[in-house]
């Protein structure tokens, strides 16, 4: 079962690393199979999945960073800092 409400934000981070990656190549597959077959749809479809990998992967960036702040937010708080 997947349920976002249960990982943190460092497993949050890799899944959506992951997943981004996995779109970005598929959306150049999809562009290049598009290309290669002069088909306008497919070529759209790659770009739509080739972008939403990369905001994927902004998002995996953001949720690391989210992750580290609150490590070290929770360092001072317990006086290890």
């Amino acid at each position: 079962m997947d349920n976002r409400q249960n990982r943190s934000d460092a497993e949050e981070a890799v899944r959506n690393r992951s997943g981004g990656v996995l779109n970005q190549i598929k959306g150049n597959v999809k562009e290049a199979w598009g290309d290669l077959t002069n088909d306008p749809e497919t070529k759209r479809e790659g770009a739509r999945d080739r972008i939403k990998g990369h905001i994927q992967e902004e998002y995996a960036k953001t949720k690391a960073q989210e992750s580290r702040l609150e490590r070290d937010l929770n360092d001072i708080e317990s006086g290890k800092v």
